[in-house]
């Protein structure tokens, strides 16, 4: 049986065609015995993900699996999810397009977790010389080593693949075989190992193994990479491939023989090739050049016209073919096909094949209708209390939204707004929008400043106030006391508060209240008091003006020997029920001198301390 495996190379479609051979002339005087297992049917056993593959194969062909750790491998699924094999571009466990890989492949424990994976040995109880089988998806740096072992465990023959070689690369099913000289079955056990030289995990992923008993494997080891041809030259190419490590060679007329390093420009056709090896094995493969193929752009390709009054065209080109390229307007060829950013106009659209081979279409692009404001009309924030305004005006006509700050409003016309800067956004039902900032001043702020008040003479009216105020082109009017003034400084006021107003020409208004102070009063303490309530000096008591507020912090009485007689204080000169009345303990004091300490407090804050004597008669 044959079949065909698709390989990329050089962005070319190309194709290797392996022959399992039936009629191979064997060199040994022993029949030739080939196992091949593919994993896609194991006896009468329902196959599913996770399946550990062991001894499966023993009884009928004396074939075991096991991993070197003394675990058991596992049967992956293509797209499965457990066990974990390996990922390529094209998915969990998918190898790449056209790839001799079935349902199922074999795998280590199922975890792809480190720079080096489990080994997998197969032994064999009856010894084998012929060996082929695919490593799946060798990439980044990997390193894939097979060894061939004999009865004692001695190294035969090692195989190393590479990450880069032919027929290596993402997702790939990379073939590789051997066999031993001499056609005598020596391979007791197979050792395959993988390591990574790059971060990430080595995913240990296998199919399609074949193991001959005896003989030369003759078709494990050869094969034709066939390259379609291109619309340059028209002529396709076949490659002979000997992966083996005995001389072959190969005839097209079975006369001439080459060597498996020439290469055959040929056109498309069928051609038979007559293949021999050493030892005298013989075969006879039939391979084909297939016939040019040209991509197709289909009606499927995707196109949206410029939005706002962008260059923001689209174009996605939807067509048929293989290992396609895109150009647009002759440009360079590209992988994408897909195009945006694209002003209004018509574009002529390529695809080109891996074989140079293209198809031309061309495609236009409608423009559209932006989204232009006319003017914004703004109106101040007047006296900073949020009552600013602005207005849109529209150069385009539409259904439109408007926004301000983010936040959505019902009318073009907003009102309520504070001094400051606002973005504006206006959108139409096609998604366009546009963004300006707009700012609403504020009136002219007033300054008051340097505010001064001269205090007045206890019984004099000459305080004054003088300030400074200021507002940035705009008129003035001030007020005293409601009361209009034409100047910054008043004179002739007597003590107490005032109320400065100050507007401006918008009602802007700036009230201050300031407080001229009174320069302290005197105040006078009697010498002579009687005790008697019907006499005029009966108690020992402080005056001075009745609208002067002079507060009393201590009073106190003492007699002549200092023991203390009255003591008081915190409250006003004109409270009258906490002054001395000649009476010592509820008794009538006896007449004499009596020395007082009193602490007073003026209205500015100021402390005096008086002290002296009075005298008490009856």
């Amino acid at each position: 049986m044959n079949f065909t495996l698709n390989l990329n190379i050089m962005k070319l479609k190309s194709y290797l065609i392996l022959f399992f051979l039936s009629n191979v002339e064997l060199c040994a005087q022993q029949s030739n015995q080939c196992l091949t297992i593919d994993f896609e049917t194991i006896g009468n056993l329902s196959l599913n993900e996770g399946l550990p593959i062991n001894n499966q194969f023993f009884t009928e062909y004396g074939v075991t699996f096991e991993l070197e750790n003394g675990a058991i491998p596992l049967l992956a699924e293509v797209g499965g999810i457990r066990p974990f094999a390996f990922s390529s571009s094209f998915g969990f466990d998918t190898p790449s397009p056209n790839q001799n890989v079935g349902r199922f492949f074999i795998t280590d424990d199922g975890s792809v977790s480190n720079l080096t994976a489990i080994p997998l040995i197969v032994k064999f109880n009856n010894p084998v010389d012929s060996v082929s089988a695919e490593v799946l998806d060798m990439d980044f740096d990997e390193i894939f080593t097979v060894t061939a072992r004999d009865k004692n465990g001695n190294t035969l023959l090692t195989k190393t693949i590479k990450a880069g070689e032919p027929d290596t690369g993402d997702g790939r099913a990379t073939l590789f075989g051997f066999n031993m000289p001499g056609c005598i079955g020596t391979i007791y056990s197979l050792k395959f190992e993988g390591t990574r030289q790059v971060s990430g995990g080595f995913g240990f992923a296998m199919d399609n193994f074949s193991f001959c008993f005896s003989g030369i494997d003759v078709e494990k080891s050869v094969g034709f990479l066939v390259d379609p041809p291109d619309c340059n030259t028209f002529l396709g190419t076949i490659t002979p491939i000997n992966a083996g490590n005995y001389e072959l060679t190969y005839s097209l007329d079975n006369l001439t023989f080459f060597t498996f390093d020439e290469i055959l420009n040929l056109p498309s056709g069928d051609y038979h090739f007559f293949l021999k090896a050493e030892g005298g094995c013989e075969a006879e493969i039939d391979v084909n050049i297939p016939d040019l193929i040209y991509p197709s752009i289909d009606n499927n390709s995707t196109v949206s016209s410029t939005t706002c009054g962008d260059n923001n065209g689209k174009i996605e080109i939807s067509a048929s073919g293989d290992e396609l390229q895109y150009s647009i307007d002759n440009q360079m060829f590209t992988d994408t096909n897909s195009y945006e950013n694209l002003a209004p106009g018509r574009y002529m659209i390529i695809v080109q094949n891996n074989l140079g081979c293209r198809d031309t279409t061309f495609i236009d692009i409608s423009p559209s209708i932006p989204v232009v404001i006319s003017s914004v009309v703004t109106e101040k924030d007047n006296c900073k209390n949020a009552v600013g305004s602005l207005q849109i005006n529209m150069e385009t006509v539409g259904e439109y939204r408007y926004y301000i700050n983010d936040n959505i409003v019902l009318d073009p016309k907003i009102d309520s707004l504070a001094a400051g800067s606002y973005l504006i956004s206006i959108r139409d039902d096609f998604g366009c929008f546009l963004d300006t900032l707009v700012d609403i001043e504020a009136t002219p702020e007033i300054i008051l400043a340097e505010i001064k008040a001269t205090p007045s003479d206890c019984r004099e009216n000459n305080g004054s106030i003088s300030f400074s105020v200021s507002a940035e082109d705009s008129a003035l009017d001030i007020f005293l006391d409601e009361k209009e003034i034409f100047t910054n400084a008043v004179e002739g006021l007597t003590w107490g508060d005032y109320d400065l107003l100050i507007r401006d020409e918008y009602g802007c208004e700036v009230r201050q209240r300031i407080d001229i102070e009174r320069e302290k009063c005197p105040f006078y303490l009697p010498n002579i008091i009687s005790g008697h309530s019907s006499s005029v000096n009966n108690n020992f008591i402080i005056k001075t003006l009745d609208d002067y507020n002079l507060n009393v912090i201590k009073y106190r009485i003492y007699d002549r020997w200092g023991n203390l007689v009255y003591i008081s204080g915190g409250f006003s000169v004109h409270d009258n029920g906490h002054w001395w009345n000649g009476y010592f303990n509820d008794k009538e004091a006896v007449n004499g001198v009596y020395c007082y300490l009193i602490e007073v407090q003026h209205p500015n804050g100021d402390v005096e301390f008086v002290s002296g004597d009075v005298t008490l008669i009856r």
